[in-house]
């Protein structure tokens, strides 16, 4: 465990609790291999998907044979023969679609495919302890509904910058070029998609009353599997120093209210300034992120990417 994969401590009631965040990329196939030294090597109490429960997890239970002895290893063989993150994230799209056409479902989270596997393997054998899963977030009959808020807020975005050249085809280009470096790649996602601040302001509140659920003394050592564009509040709201705000008004057996989600109040996954800026690195990375955007995306469009966000709090910037 290192900068990259960190091990974070706390104290709850008590006992101290570990946590350690595996960042899946998505559609990156490395995940199928990747994340399981992490659950060896940790050896988790729980293992928490941030995901709520969608119907991967049901057409797993119903097809798990054919998927964990055929699917999987094909698709693990896959992952180990590409050598770059362009090859595997390519691939990884395409067993996307086959998934959706052939199980009639999908997910673009390959990590939580294998950890799901790999967990449920393990529960099966005499020798080996059985470790619980936990869904993070509401059943997909709810979130369906935000999913689909999210792609048209997307697309409404993207479409809006294209017309009014503020963007041209480099930019959207950008947010899969890894060879820009994480930090660059995800301010310009969040340029494009703006759920990614919208929404996660929701699943970061979500994902901290469920990780808070869990007791220090039944689970002292919990493993998150998310994706990266993880807000950085969600540790803050983990450790008290930042407000776990309520999303759902009422609930009963069949139906759950949540709160009004306004498309321009973005305001909650604006506290802190980590989420939306180039983080603050040390001058020379600083410039040299700059040198990379200008020759990749031109002088305007890096500027554009350098506005504070929101942009209305921009008035005045020269």
């Amino acid at each position: 465990f290192d900068s990259k994969l960190p091990l974070l401590t706390r104290t709850n009631n008590g006992e101290e609790q570990s946590l350690v965040v595996y960042r899946d990329a998505p559609y990156d196939m490395h995940g199928l291999i990747a994340v399981i030294p992490v659950i060896n090597d940790f050896d988790p109490d729980i293992v928490v998907f941030e995901y709520g429960r969608m119907p991967f997890f049901d057409t797993y239970i119903d097809k798990k044979s054919t998927f964990s002895n055929v699917m999987l290893p094909f698709k693990k063989l896959w992952a180990s023969v590409l050598v770059t993150q362009v090859l595997r994230i390519g691939a990884g799209h395409l067993f996307f679609e086959l998934s959706k056409r052939f199980y009639k479902n999908e997910t673009t989270s390959y990590a939580f495919e294998s950890a799901l596997d790999f967990v449920t393997r393990m529960a099966t054998k005499s020798k080996r302890r059985t470790i619980p899963i936990l869904a993070g977030d509401l059943h997909h009959k709810i979130t369906d509904t935000l999913r689909v808020f999210n792609d048209l807020l997307d697309q409404y975005n993207i479409a809006t910058l294209l017309h009014y050249g503020i963007i041209d085809d480099r930019f959207i280009k950008a947010s899969t070029r890894t060879k820009l470096g994480d930090e660059l790649v995800n301010v310009v996602q969040m340029r494009l998609y703006p759920h990614a601040t919208a929404m996660n302001a929701y699943r970061n509140d979500m994902l901290a009353a469920v990780l808070n659920e869990l007791s220090g003394e039944q689970f002292k050592k919990i493993l998150l599997v998310s994706h990266p564009l993880r807000l950085h509040d969600l540790f803050d709201k983990l450790c008290g120093t930042q407000p776990i705000h309520p999303w759902i008004k009422t609930m009963d057996d069949d139906h759950v209210l949540m709160k009004k989600l306004n498309l321009y109040e973005y305001e909650r996954g604006m506290i802190h300034s980590k989420n939306t800026h180039l983080r603050k690195v040390d001058k020379h990375d600083y410039e040299e992120h700059i040198r990379k955007a200008i020759q990749f995306l031109g002088y305007s469009q890096t500027a554009f990417l350098l506005l504070p966000f929101p942009l209305q709090d921009a008035v005045g910037i020269k």
